[in-house]
């Protein structure tokens, strides 16, 4: 037969109760950190925004200073008006504080022409004389020296009978010296 410890071998009891569990034993110590990775690639540029809405419109600046006056402008005749000439014992004076435009009928010889109240200096002024031929018989007019002609050859004035004669004057220095052109019958 067997032998005791044999025959406890042959034999097994009842398993017995699991005993507690024992206490957690103390957490290891942490690993190495591993190595940083690889950066991913560049995403995709986003769609742009739309334009936004515009600022307000700024204050209005200040009003600059008022600019210098410029130069007043030569006095002139304002005249527009006709004066009509007459002959005195051969003498026309033409008063050109009057008019700028005269007419004169020729109705004896003209001897002598004579200015009063010419513009004052550093003022032009231009006159316009119409002469009218006598009717009956021709007269003649002798214009002062002051009278300068295209060419240096002196105007006459026409002999038709009643014919018209325009003759434009200009000073540029108080009636020393006259610009002067004549356009002849006018009929």
């Amino acid at each position: 037969m067997a032998t005791g410890a044999a025959l406890a071998d042959l034999i097994t009891g009842a398993t017995g109760a699991a005993g507690a569990t024992g206490a957690t034993g103390a957490t290891g110590a942490t690993g190495a950190t591993g190595g940083v990775g690889a950066t991913g690639a560049t995403g995709a540029t986003g769609a742009t925004g739309g334009v936004g809405a515009t600022g307000a419109t700024g204050a209005t600046g200040a009003t600059g200073a008022t600019g210098a006056t410029g130069a007043t402008g030569a006095t002139g005749s304002a005249n527009t008006a006709e004066s009509v000439l007459t002959i005195s014992s051969g003498v026309v004076n033409i008063d050109c504080s009057l008019a700028n435009f005269f007419t004169l009928t020729l109705s004896a010889n003209v001897t002598s022409v004579t200015f009063t109240n010419l513009p004052a200096a550093a003022n032009a002024t231009t006159i316009m004389i119409q002469i009218t031929q006598n009717a009956s018989a021709a007269k003649t007019v002798a214009f002062p020296a002051s009278f300068k002609w295209p060419g240096g050859t002196t105007g006459v004035v026409s002999t038709t009978l009643s014919a018209v004669d325009l003759v434009a004057a200009s000073t540029f220095d108080q009636g020393t010296t006259w610009q002067v052109n004549m356009a002849n019958a006018y009929t």
